[in-house]
């Protein structure tokens, strides 16, 4: 977990005197080597970017069956039983400058009752660069009447590493580190990116595997889509790869937040080592990102998104038991796609006025709750998530085709794809619209022309468009083909009318 220190407190217990009372951990998390480490790369962006660099954040920590937060900390103006010594000054942590956290991405880190971020604005009395010590205050009752005080002290001091020269004189500078120039800036604050892609190297080789498989499946289309079966198993196949080991083994699962923070970093300082502190996010960002190119959106909403996976999988099981679908009028469908588009750039436009104000509005993505966490957190997010999952089952994608920002982001950003590698008849749309109806998301106009914006790349429509005994032009093909034939059998031979005469 990066850097953090630890202590353990001992105080009376009813059930058991002797036991450990609770165990606090404390870490400066605002140098990226160490938050990132903590916090996973997507969620060091979600609440580091778009503060000022002055703005510093500490993690506190615990396990153990007494809270350093305490009942109906969010009423009180500042934390009664934490505080932090620095020198000569005594910091009460406000509760408006505090943030639970639901979990930690740090390699397997210690069993934590409770997570909290700690922010102390630019400028302040906190000086990060210097030795500090975070006192828990514990007070209990000893005998009836008389309660006893306790305070345990955990010392803890930012890793040379991590401070700067002139920083080591200067705490003003120390605060800005992340912003320093030349090349012992960047050797004192950069990622260790090569050491933690070296440490994953199954995860990398597996999702390597798993991205050329789907190159391979895409570029082969027309082999897949020629055999119903075939395609059906491939698709239920990658989406479980994708939800299972993608999601919810590996965590690899963008938002909505990688983009916000791309668009950040083309106005502030982009920086390559932060971006390769989460090797599988950075791969995946990749991938999708050239996908644009290619395929536009569908590369990564169609086959690639583990909340999408999980989506589509459970729509696929209330179709085999015959769940009635809702089907939503092109009209209607015009108007509820426009949804995801506008959170996108309502979410850009609050970023730039306030970075919190547009995380808290970025809540709405399921993704934390049902992939990352695994619908173990707080329960209005996994109520919300089961919401929209449940709302898959009779409508597909419904949360995807709709709702989804990171989606609008990619339908947007996509409009560069230069191929089209899904083929129409002349006939779609005019005197054919079989692939209307067999599109499960609406991705296809009355005109028979297939929208990428809100395309999946299924392949349905392809499968659809090479079977001669569902498709109307296909079946007609056959028909003449049949015609054509020289050995039809309703046409007599010259052989038999030979041995007739």
């Amino acid at each position: 977990m990066g850097e953090p220190g630890a202590a353990k407190g001992a105080a009376a217990s009813p059930v058991a005197p002797d036991a450990v009372f609770v165990d606090l951990y404390v870490a400066l998390i605002t140098p990226a080597g160490i938050g990132i480490n903590i916090l996973g790369k997507t969620w060091y962006d979600q609440y580091t970017a778009g503060r000022g660099v002055d703005d510093q954040i500490m993690l506190l920590a615990a396990d153990g069956a007494y809270s350093f937060l305490g009942d109906g900390w969010e009423q009180v103006e500042t934390l009664d039983r934490v505080e932090i010594v620095q020198g000569q000054r005594t910091i009460r942590p406000p509760a408006r400058l505090i943030k639970t956290l639901p979990f930690l991405h740090a390699e397997k880190p210690p069993p934590l009752t409770e997570r909290a971020l700690v922010f102390f604005p630019g400028g302040g009395e906190f000086d990060p660069t210097r030795p500090f010590q975070v006192n828990l205050l514990i007070t209990a009752a000893t005998s009836p009447g008389r309660h006893g005080f306790a305070s345990f002290g955990l010392p803890y001091q930012l890793p040379a590493i991590y401070v700067l020269p002139a920083a080591a004189d200067t705490a003003a500078n120390g605060a800005k580190e992340s912003r320093g120039s030349g090349p012992s800036a960047a050797a004192a604050t950069g990622v260790a990116w090569r050491s933690i892609w070296l440490s994953h190297p199954v995860k990398i080789a597996i999702l390597a595997a798993g991205l050329s498989t789907l190159i391979v499946i895409l570029f082969l289309q027309d082999f897949v889509t020629r055999r119903p079966r075939l395609h059906r198993w491939i698709r239920i196949g990658f989406l479980a790869w994708t939800l299972v080991w993608l999601g919810w083994y590996a965590g690899a699962q963008l938002t909505v937040v990688n983009v916000i923070a791309g668009i950040h970093a083309l106005f502030t300082d982009f920086r390559w080592d932060f971006f390769l502190a989460d090797p599988l996010i950075a791969i995946l960002s990749l991938f999708t990102l050239a996908g644009l190119f290619l395929w536009g959106r569908a590369v990564f909403c169609g086959w690639l998104c583990p909340f999408g996976a999980l989506q589509e999988l459970v729509n696929m099981a209330a179709r085999r038991f015959r769940v009635q679908q809702i089907r939503i009028p092109p009209a209607l469908h015009e108007r509820l796609i426009a949804l995801k588009y506008l959170l996108f750039l309502s979410l850009v436009a609050a970023s730039f006025w306030s970075w919190d104000l547009a995380m808290s509005w970025a809540e709405v993505e399921p993704f934390k709750a049902a992939i990352i966490l695994r619908f173990m957190t707080e329960w209005p997010m996994v109520v919300w998530a089961l919401a929209l999952v449940a709302a898959g089952v009779f409508v597909e994608r419904a949360y995807c085709r709709f709702l989804c920002p990171l989606g609008g982001s990619l339908s947007i950003f996509g409009r560069v794809r230069m191929f089209n590698w899904l083929k129409r008849h002349p006939e779609c749309g005019t005197r054919c619209r079989i692939c209307e109806t067999v599109c499960p998301v609406g991705a296809i106009k009355r005109s028979g022309e297939i929208d990428m914006n809100e395309c999946f790349y299924c392949l349905d429509c392809q499968v659809t468009y090479a079977d001669d005994r569902i498709c109307p032009p296909m079946i007609a093909r056959r028909k003449r083909r049949a015609e054509r034939s020289p050995a039809r059998r309703d046409t007599p031979t010259l052989a038999s009318h030979a041995e007739g005469s």
